[in-house]
């Protein structure tokens, strides 16, 4: 890395706040294994999503649900994971979806209309999931 490069990156105006970010999560994680975990489980399905170009849920549901017991916590429930990782692909949708939308890449009318279809459905998916047995959805 060149050294333009490096003073770029070590003056850049977001890092003290994600180191400060990572400096807590460090301290959380010291306090409750279980949130450590989530955190690497996190960065690392997040990596493979980006990496495999898939969408984060189909590698964040497998991997919340299996691995946790694996390595000796208990077992999240499925209605649990299912709920962590609408948060994240919300989360990433959102955040992508402004950074198109703010560099005029969105089709407006087009977002509208899935848009509102979509979010009606998975208002609905959500109260049926509430409603259901959790082996239903760990078949779906």
């Amino acid at each position: 890395m060149s050294l333009t490069r490096t003073r770029a990156v070590l003056t850049h105006p977001w890092l003290p706040v994600a180191v400060s970010g990572l400096l807590l999560l460090a301290l959380l994680a010291r306090a409750d294994g279980m949130l450590g975990l989530l955190v690497v489980l996190g960065f690392g399905g997040a990596f493979l999503s980006g990496l495999l170009g898939v969408g984060g849920a189909i590698v964040m549901i497998p991997i919340l649900f299996y691995v946790p017991p694996l390595l000796g916590f208990a077992q999240l429930d499925i209605h649990t994971v299912t709920g962590v990782t609408i948060v994240q692909v919300a989360a990433a949708a959102i955040a992508g979806g402004l950074g198109h939308l703010g560099a005029g890449k969105v089709d407006r009318g087009l977002f509208l209309d899935i848009g509102v279809t979509m979010t009606a459905a998975a208002l609905v998916g959500a109260l049926l999931s509430d409603v259901g047995d959790g082996r239903v959805l760990e078949a779906v």
